[in-house]
């Protein structure tokens, strides 16, 4: 329901934030090589300060969902074709930050130790794949 949304989630602020999040996500799958690390570090940046946000403004569904949106997008990042074994080492230790941060939100849920165990299966999952 939008009207429960405060209204600093839709400035125009937030879009622009939101926006460039998306174009990094383009940037991320597509392309690599020394970019990539310094658009990981802005999309992790940006990813992370948006939860943020939603967390400081009590709205723990959007908070998670911004966290495993950046640790989805990541992960995908680290498992596709494209991606050398350099690429593929340093999305997975991106991968540790919207984790641990994801791990912290659980812990305060009703639910937390099924999406916790769940999360920790796909990382486990991931590294193995990837190491």
């Amino acid at each position: 329901m939008v009207d429960s949304v405060p209204e600093a989630l839709y400035s125009h602020h937030g879009n622009e934030r939101q926006h460039r999040l998306e174009q990094l996500e383009s940037l991320i799958r597509s392309a690599g090589g020394q970019q990539l690390e310094s658009w990981l570090n802005e999309y992790l940046d940006l990813g992370l300060e948006l939860a943020a946000a939603a967390g400081a403004r009590r709205l723990p569904a959007l908070q998670e969902s911004w966290l495993r949106r950046i640790y989805t997008h990541i992960r995908n990042t680290a498992i596709c074709d494209h991606c050398n074994d350099g690429q593929r080492q340093r999305c997975l230790e991106c991968l540790y930050q919207p984790y641990f941060a994801l791990r912290h939100l659980y812990s305060g849920s009703r639910d937390g130790q099924m999406h916790l165990r769940r999360l920790s299966q796909d990382l486990s999952t991931v590294s193995r794949y990837l190491l």
